[in-house]
């Protein structure tokens, strides 16, 4: 009986460390998105954290400035935390690739329009910034 209550104690202890942690799962160390960073295809880079992904655009908290990024206008996108890291081209990253960062926003269940206007009206803006390829 104590060998069978031994070996069930390692089992039990060698099962908690197996598998994702939080040290190996970003948007489990806090409640912000990661950090996105777009070149623009007029060459321009932005930078912030990832508020929301969309299925045309991302949101983005860039300085403090509320704003929204369409796919056309970002030539590149880097992502820190994400496994994926990167895409490049104007029709924006694919239907998985959208889905894995999502997990990565802010919000990852998306913005509601009663949440962006409580949102917005904290940045203390009237409407969202558009970026312009």
């Amino acid at each position: 009986m104590p060998r069978l209550t031994l070996l069930c104690s390692i089992a039990l202890g060698m099962g908690c460390t197996i598998g994702s942690s939080v040290d190996r799962y970003p948007p489990a160390k806090g409640p912000g998105g990661t950090t996105a960073e777009f070149q623009l295809v007029s060459g321009r880079i932005i930078a912030g954290e990832l508020v929301e992904v969309r299925d045309t655009a991302f949101l983005l908290d860039a300085d403090g400035l509320l704003t929204i990024a369409p796919f056309f206008a970002i030539s590149r996108a880097n992502f820190d935390d994400a496994r994926f890291a990167s895409y490049r081209g104007r029709a924006g990253p694919g239907r998985r690739v959208l889905e894995q960062l999502r997990a990565f926003a802010r919000y990852p269940s998306g913005v509601t329009p009663e949440l962006l206007s409580r949102i917005l009206e904290a940045y203390d803006q009237e409407h969202l910034a558009v970026l312009e390829p």
